[in-house]
């Protein structure tokens, strides 16, 4: 029986999903004769994001204390591939078949469809300039006009998807205060390294997400999403490829990300449609 442990370095919903469809395909390619854990050594920004993405995953026996040997480690160079995106980069790198182009959750959501858009503007850890944000809230409003008859819901949280106890390593947060000191005079601080930053447009209404997979539901069961380029960006791919494939999903996000992201294979998803600003 062999054993594969996943380490996760950082704690988003989207550092998580991008290694989601790792473990089935581990299952299929050792035949059944494979255990798969979740390295003790992995950030999680809140026990919520483990819920979903690894405790309802049946191909997850639970999380270990040994070595990982999967995910994020040294033995493990990520492609960077540009004709890929993060989930077929990360399958190719541990010798998998592509088979898989979104993530996936296994919890099915509960899905009644109504003709909202969901607008969640929340960050953490990014930075946006005073420019893009007046450049989303353009975005938004042209939106609203092209869906005049839905209903726009700013998304709110019952509770903070911070966990107090989330721990980073000093590095990190060495690295965003040498950020903050090079790039304040131009940048606006959107969101730092632990902290959840919401930013609310004036819109037909609130929706209240009260946990990880209720925001599941409120997704599955809506016209569209919108958002920018995070973690329920991420979740709303893995939704519609498997359970709403009706769902507008629109990404807002800077030039210089989506670059960044497309031309090194990472989190660009062809389910999802990106508003470039």
């Amino acid at each position: 029986m062999k054993t594969k442990i996943i380490n996760i370095d950082f704690g988003g919903l989207g550092d998580h999903l991008q290694f989601s469809t790792l473990p089935e395909e581990f299952y299929k390619k050792y035949k059944n004769k494979v255990k798969v854990y979740i390295s003790e050594s992995s950030s999680f920004r809140n026990k919520e994001i483990y819920d979903l993405v690894w405790k309802k995953n049946p191909f997850i026996s639970g999380i270990s204390k040994l070595k990982p040997n999967a995910g994020h480690i040294q033995e493990i160079k990520f492609p960077q591939d540009k004709k890929k995106n993060i989930i077929q980069n990360w399958e190719y790198a541990h010798n998998l078949k592509n088979v898989n182009k979104f993530p996936k959750i296994y919890y099915k959501p509960r899905k009644k469809i109504k003709k909202t858009f969901l607008v969640d503007l929340s960050s953490v850890s990014v930075f946006y300039t005073k420019e893009e944000i007046k450049k989303v809230c353009k975005k938004i409003k042209l939106l609203r006009e092209k869906y005049k008859d839905f209903l726009f819901l700013n998304v709110s949280f019952e509770k903070e998807i911070i966990s107090r106890s989330v721990s980073y390593n000093i590095f990190l947060w060495i690295k965003f205060f040498i950020k903050t000191i090079f790039l304040n005079h131009k940048l606006l601080v959107f969101g730092n390294l632990n902290k959840h930053y919401k930013y609310d447009e004036v819109l037909d209404g609130k929706i209240k997400v009260k946990s990880l997979k209720n925001y599941c539901d409120l997704i599955c069961s809506s016209s569209g999403i919108i958002s920018l380029h995070h973690g329920q960006s991420h979740l709303s791919s893995a939704i519609k490829s498997k359970y709403n494939k009706k769902l507008v999903s629109i990404c807002i996000i800077p030039k210089k990300y989506y670059l960044l992201h497309k031309n090194n294979g990472m989190f660009v998803f062809d389910n999802i449609e990106y508003s470039i600003i």
